[in-house]
């Protein structure tokens, strides 16, 4: 059995387009196949993305990395 990298991603300058992409492809279940992703950033950030982008995905809050 394979382990899927845990990947950090960081949102980038809210902004700019770079957490509407985020948004999309956390949305479309892009990550899933590649990696387990860690999003870094402002949640707010991210929550306004996914509003602009009419899309949604569960986003679990993590203070740690243990047992990621």
């Amino acid at each position: 059995m394979t382990t899927k990298p845990v990947l950090g991603i960081l949102l980038g300058d809210g902004g700019g387009v770079g957490p509407e992409i985020i948004a999309k492809l956390a949305a479309d279940r892009f990550f899933d196949e590649y990696c387990h992703p860690v999003f870094i950033g402002d949640r707010r950030i991210l929550n306004r993305a996914f509003e602009t982008v009419g899309k949604s995905a569960e986003i679990k809050e993590i203070d740690s990395l243990d047992g990621v």
